[in-house]
């Protein structure tokens, strides 16, 4: 057999490979429809993100979460259990979705997966906590609390308060039993023990804004933690940007 029988041999194993696949030739009106397609969801997916990583900034500022570290260990446990971890949880597989989305396109399939997810995660973090200082998480809570959201009310209420961590003004005080007044009005009666840490000193006047950390039962917390409590101008509650929320 020469080289010439052996080239047709090839071409014609070939093209009859080709016709029993019958290769679909697609219009570019397809390509196009499948881009759109692509870049609708994507910003779809994206939007979601947004929403999730500014919701659990708004919820970690709203409630002061970051002030569990200084309380030391017990302090850190708290945080680690009032951290809303299923909502991070969600928002990484919307990442990867994103990711599995675009990873096609030029820019993202000639980078490594944890450089664009690097990516994803800052310029997410970055807008998420610009989102989360503006007040539209205020007026959906405050929709949430008066019924009228309907898909995510739920969510915005069942994340409003740590178990263990609390803000008040201090209105009496003994040895023992500190009365301090929550940002509703709500009258709770704070115990000092000798375990109670100080990490700032025990030197407090009235109405000084104090944040208590410790289990609350039926209105008495058994604090093992108290510091003072000084707002920043984005935090809710007692900020100076926000009124008391009721």
């Amino acid at each position: 057999m020469n080289i010439k029988e052996i080239k047709d041999s090839i071409w014609e194993k070939l093209h009859d490979k080709i016709q029993q696949q019958k290769p679909e030739v697609r219009d570019k009106k397809y390509f196009i429809l499948q881009n759109i397609l692509s870049m609708a969801g994507g910003l779809v997916f994206l939007l979601i993100i947004l929403f999730l990583f500014s919701f659990i900034l708004f919820f970690i500022s709203r409630n002061n979460l970051l002030f569990f570290g200084h309380f030391g260990l017990r302090g850190w446990q708290s945080l680690f259990f009032a951290f809303p971890w299923w909502l991070l949880i969600v928002a990484l597989i919307f990442i990867f979705l994103l990711e599995f989305i675009f990873k096609k396109y030029q820019i993202i399939y000639r980078r490594p997966l944890v450089y664009s997810l690097g990516i994803f995660l800052a310029l997410t973090f970055i807008f998420g906590t610009i989102i989360a200082r503006t007040s539209w998480h205020d007026s959906l809570l405050e929709q949430a609390r008066a019924r009228h959201l309907p898909v995510l009310g739920g969510m915005y209420r069942n994340f409003e308060e740590p178990a263990n961590l609390h803000i008040g003004q201090l209105k009496e005080q003994t040895e023992t039993i500190w009365a301090i007044q929550s940002r509703t009005g709500e009258i709770q009666f704070v115990v000092i023990s000798p375990k109670t840490k100080f990490p700032q000193g025990n030197i407090f006047a009235l109405d000084d804004l104090l944040l208590v950390a410790g289990p609350s039962d039926d209105g008495q917390i058994e604090a093992w933690g108290v510091m003072p409590f000084q707002p920043r101008q984005f935090d809710r509650g007692f900020g100076k940007l926000r009124p008391m929320m009721k």
